[in-house]
């Protein structure tokens, strides 16, 4: 096919064509304006701590104790205004660099459904405790690798705090504070009504120490190797909920002393019918630095400036004050004796994260399928840290008939995580040493002079356990790879519209393998190995997790009147088992080979642990006109690993609700108001 454009036509065609231009150009291309202004409430008081964010991006700020905000957007932009307790507004820019919002009470989020301890559904009003429901458009609106840092400071009573260990570190929870002091303080993760397991490794030096926290062997390694949150893709969530305090989550028993997080993931597509999503996301993470070092008197000690071959400092900046035309002596190496700023920007890259997710979904009125396809890739601000998850996704729910359903889910995960930088250590720490670099040091010298004539680590400062940072990446390595299976299936059948039973089993099953040196050969603050052997430390370590959970629930809901009654009773059988393989090795007959047959002393361990737990439990509701609301739980709980005239161990709780707005109808002022 030819096409032939005539000459009169010309004209018009350039003319479109540079209004296409024109249009993409500056609609992509919009120039930012600071924006700034004031949030309140519908009574014109200010409100604090109300999240904005720029819609579509992950850039973003919250208002001060007086209400303010500043924040870059551009002319075309769509302002997100969020905040616990109150309607979210968008609000467009269009052009203005002054915006005040007045925001609602979302009253109606006290009416809402959500899903409580054990899966059960009820409505807010009628608890007699804290609970919050996160939608799934807040879990990805700042995508990050683990799910629960995008919800830092939009939950109240609960502190999110990502560690700055790399894309796959351990997201830190903490829901209404420390409950303990010596032991654990993370909250239960149930996910689809079913625990699954949140140990974090690598956070503690040492060997297990609890059932959350697993640490590493033979010191040099303090990396952060991550969490179960981790294997979550956050596009498979639809909603969560955290319950707070102990009434919350009394019915889950002493694992659940910190609270609870319940995640429900998707199983059809609500909208109906068949529908294909591509989602994509890309995420740049930027290095901050809030350094405030003195740039006036430079490295050395006492006031002298190192001027000879010997290593003197490295780490301080005690030396002489900076004059044009100094000098000093570094790595045997005359170099200008000048002021190095910010050496946390120049040694740490951009972290990118990118995800991809395809999604089939359908959905009928009798039930529906969801199946996602997940590809996570990312790389951390250290050079040589990469995080990589894929993940496979199948929820389904089917009404078989009018009284019989089931429904069910499957999440599978590969997980491979490279080199997660060390943390809260010296040996082979790239943080301790950045930070406490003495301010003349060139990075670019560390670089090239990381090795001495024989191969190893070159000594540049008189603490030697200091590694220098070069080195680390260049010689220290990590490879963690975890493969995870996790899911369940459960079925229901309506005995009467007011009564039901329920049967549910779910398994969560990890296998994790780790190799690493601990200590590199050459590591300067390693003692030198006996005759011929060269020093180092290599741990090689394979582990297995499995729990399953079975339990059962008979529910009943029935109305009396002005007085309503709802009971559930149930009961749990929880078994669960770890292995450890673990072999570490010291010192090695070929250089650079890290095996364990390569090594010259072998310390191996197995460490196996097993229990179980056996659970009766139930709950009662009783309500009143939909104003007062009295709710008792009691569980009793059965050890394996207890002495039997002790294993037994009851919980109970009782909280009241009372609805008094609903005595106040002929006031304007109030909408919802409860006392707990």
């Amino acid at each position: 096919m030819k096409l032939t454009l005539r000459s009169a036509a010309l004209p018009a065609l350039s003319k479109w064509l540079c209004l296409l231009f024109f249009t993409f150009f500056s609609s992509a291309f919009a120039f930012s304006q600071t924006v700034t202004g004031t949030v309140s409430d519908n009574a014109g008081r200010r409100v604090n701590a109300v999240t904005v964010t720029v819609k579509g991006t992950t850039n973003g700020t919250t208002t001060d104790s007086l209400g303010r905000f500043s924040i870059a957007a551009g002319a075309a932009d769509v302002l997100l205004f969020s905040s616990v307790g109150f309607v979210p507004q968008e609000i467009p820019v269009s052009g203005r660099t002054v915006i005040n919002v007045t925001l609602l009470d979302d009253s109606k989020n006290l009416d809402a459904v959500i899903v409580t301890a054990l899966g059960i559904s009820r409505e807010a009003r009628r608890l007699g405790y804290a609970a919050t429901k996160v939608n799934s458009d807040e879990v990805t609106v700042n995508r990050t690798p683990n799910l629960m840092n995008a919800l830092q400071g939009k939950i109240a009573g609960v502190n999110i705090s990502g560690m700055g260990t790399g894309p796959a570190g351990t997201s830190k929870i903490r829901i209404r504070g420390q409950s303990s002091i010596s032991g654990q303080n993370n909250p239960l993760i149930v996910i689809n009504g079913i625990p699954v397991d949140n140990t974090n490794f690598g956070t503690n030096p040492g060997n297990a120490a609890s059932d959350n926290s697993i640490g590493v062997r033979g010191g040099g390694n303090t990396s952060d190797g991550g969490d179960g949150l981790n294997s979550i893709n956050p596009d498979d969530v639809e909603s969560m909920t955290i319950l707070k305090g102990a009434a919350a989550s009394a019915l889950y028993g002493s694992r659940a002393k910190d609270g609870v997080i319940m995640i429900t993931t998707k199983t059809k597509n609500k909208e109906g019918g068949i529908g294909v999503t591509y989602n994509m996301n890309y995420v740049l993470e930027q290095p901050l630095d809030f350094t405030d070092f003195q740039y006036i008197y430079g490295q050395g000690e006492n006031g002298v400036r190192p001027t000879s071959a010997n290593p003197t400092s490295g780490q301080w900046s005690f030396g002489e004050k900076v004059q044009p035309g100094m000098t000093q002596n570094l790595f045997d190496t005359v170099v200008p004796y000048v002021i190095q700023p910010s050496h946390v920007g120049n040694f740490y890259r951009n972290g990118q994260n990118f995800t991809n997710t395809v999604t089939l979904s359908a959905g009928t009125e009798r039930g529906g399928i969801h199946l996602s396809l997940g590809n996570l890739d990312s790389k951390g601000v250290v050079e040589n840290n990469t995080y990589n998850r894929k993940t496979i996704n199948l929820g389904f729910t089917f009404d078989v008939t009018s009284k019989f359903s089931f429904s069910g889910n499957a999440n599978y995960s590969k997980e491979k995580n490279y080199n997660p930088p060390n943390i809260a250590n010296q040996d082979n720490s790239i943080p301790t040493t950045i930070a406490n670099l003495a301010n003349t040091m060139p990075l670019y010298l560390m670089d090239q002079k990381k090795y001495n004539a024989q191969g190893n680590e070159y000594i540049y400062s008189r603490f030697m356990n200091r590694t220098n940072p070069y080195w680390v990446l260049a010689e220290q390595f990590q490879n963690i790879v975890r493969d995870r299976l996790f899911g369940n299936i459960s079925m229901k059948y309506d005995l009467f519209s007011w009564l039901y039973i329920q049967g549910r089993i779910g398994q969560d099953y990890w296998s994790r393998d780790q190799d690493y040196n601990n200590f590199p050969t050459g590591h300067a603050s390693r003692a030198p190995a006996p005759a011929g052997f060269v020093n180092g430390l290599y741990t090689q370590e394979s582990r297995r997790f499995r729990e399953v959970n079975m339990d059962f629930l008979v529910a009943a809901n029935k109305q009396f009147g002005d007085f309503g009654v709802n009971v559930n009773f149930g009961g749990n059988q929880m078994k669960r088992r770890s292995d450890l393989n673990s072999v570490q090795v010291t010192d090695f007959v070929v250089r650079g080979l890290y095996t364990v047959q390569n090594g010259r002393a072998k310390d191996p361990l197995y460490d196996l642990s097993q229990r179980g737990v056996n659970s009766l439990y139930g709950s009662a509701e009783v309500s009143y006109k939909r104003f007062l609301y009295v709710n008792a739980t009691l569980r009793n709980d059965w050890f394996s690993t207890l002495a039997p005239e002790n294993r037994s161990i009851l919980y109970r709780s009782v909280s009241v609700g009372w609805v008094f707005s609903e005595h106040l109808k002929n006031q304007h002022w109030l909408d919802f108001a409860i006392l707990r």
